[in-house]
């Protein structure tokens, strides 16, 4: 038998909502002094109960972010690798310099992005992207080029590997370039 990470029930989801309701809100248009797309990353495991202490915690120096009134904001995202999973067996394997190749869709916004996100071997997140429209199934020419000039990859490399959807808080620092997300 496996030990699973049980996922949120309706109940915890609306104890969650219920904190971030008591932060103050935080518009994507006012998010460009966060936008971190140049960044060192920390990543953390909490429980449900630890999180509920954190949020209590952060509520007097975060901001939520808030788009079209929803807090809990839903992603759709298509990850891209080589036939041999070239860059998923480099991220597993911890090489200090990898790349992630996506298309996001952020639901409630309706905004989509072609991004590449490059770990470099200083342990620095240095995240491209541009604008896109419609479903992002294949990396179109336009995207092509801009695959070439950010990470090693070409569109002809790489094919559709993984496709999920979840819900993510960002919260947003009132005093410093900082963002938590959730």
């Amino acid at each position: 038998m496996y030990n699973t990470l049980a996922s949120p029930t309706h109940h915890d989801t609306a104890q969650i909502e219920q904190q971030l309701a008591l932060f103050e809100p935080i518009r994507l248009d006012q998010m460009k002094d966060a936008a971190l797309l140049d960044r060192v990353d920390r990543k953390y495991i909490l429980t449900l109960g630890q999180l509920s202490s954190v949020l209590n915690d952060l509520t007097p120096d975060y901001r939520v972010l808030t788009v079209n009134q929803k807090r809990l904001n839903r992603y759709q995202t298509v990850y891209f690798d080589t036939p041999g999973f070239e860059i998923y067996h480099q991220h597993h394997n911890g090489f200090p310099d990898r790349y992630k190749v996506r298309a996001r869709r952020h639901v409630e916004s309706g905004v989509m992005f072609f991004e590449i996100k490059h770990k470099t071997h200083h342990n620095r997140t240095i995240k491209a992207r541009v604008p896109i429209s419609g479903a992002q199934m294949q990396i179109t020419s336009e995207a092509d080029g801009f695959l070439g000039a950010n990470s090693p990859y070409r569109a002809c490399d790489l094919e559709p590997k993984l496709w999920n959807e979840y819900q993510r808080v960002t919260l947003v620092s009132k005093a410093r370039p900082e963002r938590i997300t959730i």
